[in-house]
């Protein structure tokens, strides 16, 4: 048998209502060929679930516990843990293919929180088999793309985002794949701290070139200030002058990373109304200076 390693680069535990659920990427060996190489051929297990979704890609046979499947374009199949699993068939990319394959690991078990609604319950139900094969996942890969991101270069918050919209989808696209079992009609409580987090997360990143205040977030949550800053404190360990300062930091190299802007540009995309507001809170986040950063970390200069 061929020899292969992984290496794991990162991991991020996310809790959703009552479930503990910790993504991590592996890695084939970089002497191996993305997906095509001997790491999908030979026969493997992982401790935790491998979440592995075909993108545009052609339809791959995969074999499981020895017996073989289809799954065809756009689809996700999900292998349980210590289950044999290999690809029997290459995967050829389409030319400019929209979403390509992506695969995730990931491990559930129940937090102890007691909630109205069981996401773990929920997931167990789904994931109970050997493997499950999702249809017509189209899109997902938005998600997935940014996870496997922000476990290379840590973003707690994008993580948080992003683990949170995949598992919801996922638990969508399963049940209506099996009309029998039925959602019930409390599935997405709209005053779980889990769903203020993301009605936060989602206002902040398309109002953080305006001066957002802790009052205008208790707003949009129907709270008040106090409970808004609680919910922020719990889940992110910061207050909020430290989270929206955070925030606008995180944007700020986004934006040095992905556009070709000039730093007052970019000052101004993400809030600050003075240069020397922004240069205090660059350095203090990252520890040098945006010049530096740039130079280092965008340009690839020493």
């Amino acid at each position: 048998m061929e020899k292969h390693s992984y290496t794991m680069v990162s991991e991020c535990t996310v809790n959703i209502e009552d479930a503990k659920i910790t993504v991590l990427t592996e890695y084939a060996n970089a002497e191996l060929e993305p997906y095509v190489g001997p790491y999908f051929k030979i026969p493997h297990t992982h401790s935790g679930y491998e979440l592995f979704y075909t993108g545009d890609a052609t339809t791959m046979e995969v074999e499981v516990n020895g017996e073989r499947h289809f799954v065809d374009k756009n689809e996700i199949i999900i292998v349980s843990p210590k289950v044999q699993h290999r690809l029997t068939k290459s995967i050829k990319l389409k030319e400019n293919s929209a979403e390509n394959p992506s695969a995730i690991i990931f491990s559930l078990a129940s937090n102890n929180v007691k909630t109205t609604y069981s996401v773990f319950k929920l997931l167990s139900n789904i994931l109970s088999d050997s493997f499950i094969i999702i249809r017509n996942f189209k899109n997902i890969s938005r998600y997935l793309t940014q996870i496997e991101k922000n476990l290379i270069y840590p973003n707690h918050a994008k993580l948080h985002y992003n683990i949170y919209h995949l598992i919801l989808e996922l638990i969508d696209k399963a049940y209506a794949q099996n009309p029998n079992k039925a959602l019930p009609d409390n599935a997405y409580s709209s005053d779980s701290d889990m769903s203020r987090i993301h009605k936060i997360y989602s206002y902040i990143e398309t109002h953080l070139s305006s001066s957002i205040n802790l009052e205008e977030i208790a707003g949009v949550l129907n709270l008040s200030a106090r409970q808004t800053g609680r919910i922020i404190k719990d889940y992110y360990g910061m207050n909020w002058n430290e989270f929206i300062t955070q925030k606008r930091i995180e944007q700020a190299i986004e934006l040095m990373h992905e556009d070709n802007l000039t730093m007052n540009e970019i000052i101004s995309r993400v809030g600050y109304a003075s240069d020397k507001g922004f240069y205090k809170a660059f350095e203090k986040v990252t520890g040098c200076t945006p010049a530096k950063y740039r130079k280092i970390f965008v340009t690839g200069k020493k």
